[in-house]
This record gives C-alpha cells, structure tokens and sequence, in this order.
C-alpha cells in the first residue's frame, strides 16, 4: 500500500514530486476489510500492468494501463531529463497528472461518464 502526499514547494515544478511511504501488504483481503472497519471508502479503482527497469539514477516503470500506456521516471531531476532525453521525450512530453486526471480527460473525450479504470473483461462461452 502506498500513501502518497504533495510536495507544497513542488507546485511549479515541470516534475510531479510526491511524499510517499509504502508499506507492503501480506494479505489484501483482510486489509481491504480492515481500511472499511476504519471508515475509508474506494474511490475509485484502477488496474496496469507494470514492467519495472533502471538506468544509473532512475528507476523507470513502463504502465500499460485501459488508456494506454505511461512511463514513470523516479530520480534526481537532472537523471530523470537525461533518461527522458535518451528515451526520446523532452520537458513538454512530462505529465504531472494522476491515472485519474488521465483517465477523466479519457472519458470527457469519448463523452463517457468516469468510473473505475478497469480492463474490459471478455466472457469465453
């Protein structure tokens, strides 16, 4: 479980900067229960898939997610332009915006209404 809060200082950074502290969970059920028992409610849901790679100072994370696939680049500001810049993305090509930012301009676009971003299943008969 990760708990991710805003870096007041970062609001005009072109870097989305989080305070995080994560925690990891051996069993998820009970901790689902446990987190409604204390009165916290979903949200909103979202599946990815998620590769893992590293470059010297970055750590990179390639989500393919129901609309489409990001790269994440956690560093030092300066590694995560030269990894940026050696995968082909400048400045301008940096999104600070969450997975539900995305995935509501996603839906604005299609005139949908915003739910959970899931993978749509397919029933095999």
């Amino acid at each position: 479980m990760t708990f991710k809060a805003p870096v007041p200082a970062a609001s005009r950074s072109r870097y989305k900067e989080k305070l995080e502290c994560e925690v990891p969970i051996r069993n998820p059920e009970r901790w689902a229960r446990d987190l409604r028992v204390l009165g916290f409610q979903p949200g909103f849901r979202y599946e990815k898939f998620r590769s893992s790679f590293t470059l010297p100072g970055v750590h990179i994370c390639l989500d393919e997610t129901p609309i489409g696939a990001f790269l994440e680049l956690e560093g030092a500001p300066a590694a995560i332009d030269r990894a940026a810049r050696r995968l082909g993305y400048g400045h301008q090509g940096y999104i600070r915006g969450t997975y539900w930012d995305l995935y509501a301009v996603d839906c604005a676009r299609r005139r949908r209404s915003p739910g959970n971003l899931l993978f749509s299943c397919v029933k095999i008969r």
